[in-house]
C-alpha cells in the first residue's frame, strides 16, 4: 500500500468514526470503542480518555458474558489509553480513579491481588486519588502498620469514602498493628461526636452503645482495667436507656452496616488465617472489601450450610463446627468464630432480616461457652463474657434491647 493510499485509508476510518459518534442513533458499545480507537491513533490526546471511558463501558454493557480474561484485555487497554489522556485536563484525576478502580476490582475477583493492590497503590499516588482503597489492601495483607500510616495520612472531607468510617478503620489497625492506645484515642474521637449527634436528637444511640462496647474491648486490651469498667458502665446506661424508652428514631439502614463493622472490629482476634491467605480489613464495611476476600469469607464460614451466602434460599440447620466430641474449649471457640462471620456478614448483606439467621449463631456460642464455663469457672468465664457481650451487641442491633440487656447485665456481672 502507497502512502497515499495509507492516507486514503486512515481519511476514511475517520470519517466512519465521526459519523457512527454523531450519527442520530446512538453507537453500539463495541462501535464507540472502535471509533474512539480510530480517532485516538491521530489525536491521543484529544481522544484518550475518552477511549478509556468507552472501553469501561463496553465492560460493563458485556457484563459477566465475556471470559474475565478477554474483560482484563479490555481493562489493560483502557489504562494504556488513560496514558494517552491530557494529564492537565481538569477531570484526569477522576479518569485515573475511574478507569484503575474498575481494572482493580476485576483483578481481585480473578484472584490476581499482587496486581490489584499495584494499581490501588497508583490511584493513591495520584492527586486526590483513593488512599483508603489502598489501605485496605494492605490491611488485607496483613500490612496493618502500613494501612494504619495510608489511613492517618487521608484529609478528612476528601470524599474517600467516609470520615466515621476511615476512623473505624483506622482504629482497627492500629489495634492490630499492636497500637491500641492510639486506637482508643482514635475511637474516642468518633465517639465524642456520636455523642454529641446523640445528645442533640441527630444520631443513633445504638450506634454509639455499639462503639462504647468496643472502646471497652480495646481499653482491656491496652491493659486499663479500670477504664474499661467505666466504658462497660456507659455501655450499660445506654443500653437501659434503649430497652426502656427505644431508639427516638428509626435510623437509615446503615446502622446494621455499622453494628456489623464494629462487631467484626471488636472481635478481630477469632479469625484464623492460613500463611500467605487475606484477612478481613477489620474496621472497614463488607462493601469496601476485596471481592474474592467477601465471598471467601461467607463460603468459608459455615454459612453457605445454613443458606446465609443467598438471601433467598430458607435457612437450614447448620452442623457443629467443632464436632459433637471436641473438647469444649475448642468447641466455644469453633461457635464463637462461626457466629461472629454470620452476624458480620447478615448484618451487611440482609439488613433488618438479619435476626432470623444470625442470633441461633450467637445463642449456640453462649451455650457453648456455657458449657465449658460449667466445667472450668475460671478459665472459661472470659470466653461466656465474650459471647453474652456479642449477643447483646446482635440483639441491640435488631433492636431487641431488653433481650440484650439481659446478655449484658450477665456479661459484666461474671466480670465482677
Amino acid at each position: 500500500m502507497t502512502v497515499a493510499d495509507q492516507f486514503q485509508a486512515d481519511y476514511e476510518s475517520e470519517v466512519w468514526a465521526r459519523t457512527i459518534l454523531l450519527g442520530s442513533r446512538p453507537p453500539r458499545p463495541d462501535q464507540r470503542v472502535e471509533a474512539y480507537r480510530i480517532l485516538a491513533a491521530s489525536n491521543p490526546r484529544g481522544y484518550g480518555a475518552r477511549l478509556a471511558r468507552a472501553l469501561v463501558g463496553l465492560r460493563y454493557a458485556d457484563g459477566d458474558r465475556a471470559p474475565i480474561e478477554v474483560q482484563l484485555g479490555r481493562l489493560e487497554d483502557a489504562c494504556a489509553a488513560v496514558e494517552l489522556a491530557d494529564p492537565q485536563d481538569p477531570g484526569h484525576g477522576r479518569l485515573v480513579t475511574d478507569v484503575l478502580g474498575t481494572y482493580q476490582r476485576l483483578l481481585y475477583s480473578a484472584g490476581r491481588r499482587a496486581e490489584g493492590l499495584a494499581i490501588r497503590a497508583r490511584i493513591a499516588s495520584t492527586p486526590g486519588g483513593d488512599r483508603v482503597s489502598y489501605a485496605l489492601g494492605l490491611a488485607e495483607e496483613g500490612r496493618h502498620a502500613e494501612a494504619s500510616e495510608v489511613l492517618t495520612e487521608v484529609p478528612d472531607g476528601t470524599g474517600q469514602h467516609d470520615i466515621a468510617w476511615n476512623r473505624f478503620a483506622l482504629t482497627a489497625q492500629l489495634d492490630m498493628a499492636g497500637r491500641t492506645a492510639e486506637a482508643v484515642a482514635v475511637l474516642d474521637e468518633v465517639l465524642g461526636e456520636d455523642l454529641g449527634r446523640m445528645s442533640a436528637g441527630t444520631g443513633s444511640v445504638a450506634t454509639v452503645f455499639h462503639e462504647s462496647v468496643w472502646r471497652a474491648a480495646l481499653l482491656d486490651r491496652a491493659g486499663r482495667e479500670s477504664d474499661a469498667g467505666a466504658a462497660r458502665r456507659e455501655a450499660m446506661a445506654l443500653l437501659r436507656r434503649l430497652a426502656a424508652t427505644g431508639e427516638p428514631k428509626n435510623w437509615c439502614g446503615a446502622q446494621y452496616s455499622i453494628a456489623g463493622t464494629l462487631l467484626s472490629a471488636m472481635t478481630w482476634d477469632t479469625g484464623h488465617h492460613d500463611p500467605g491467605e487475606p484477612r478481613p480489613p477489620y474496621g472497614a464495611d463488607l462493601m469496601h472489601w476485596s471481592p474474592d476476600l467477601r465471598a471467601h469469607y461467607g463460603e468459608n464460614s459455615g454459612l453457605a450450610a445454613c443458606g446465609c451466602v443467598d438471601p433467598d434460599r430458607p435457612p437450614r440447620p447448620v452442623p457443629d463446627p467443632a464436632g459433637q466430641d471436641a473438647p469444649l474449649a475448642e468447641a466455644a471457640v469453633a461457635h464463637r468464630r462461626r457466629a461472629i462471620r454470620i452476624g458480620t456478614y447478615h448484618l451487611w448483606r440482609r439488613g433488618h432480616q438479619f435476626l432470623e439467621t444470625a442470633l441461633p449463631a450467637f445463642d449456640d456460642s453462649v451455650t457453648a461457652a456455657r458449657r465449658w464455663h460449667a466445667s472450668d469457672d475460671r478459665a472459661a468465664r472470659p470466653a461466656l463474657v465474650r459471647a453474652l457481650t456479642e449477643r447483646a451487641v446482635l440483639l441491640a442491633a435488631g433492636h431487641q434491647f431488653q433481650e440484650g440487656l439481659s446478655s449484658y447485665e450477665e456479661a459484666v456481672r461474671l466480670i465482677g
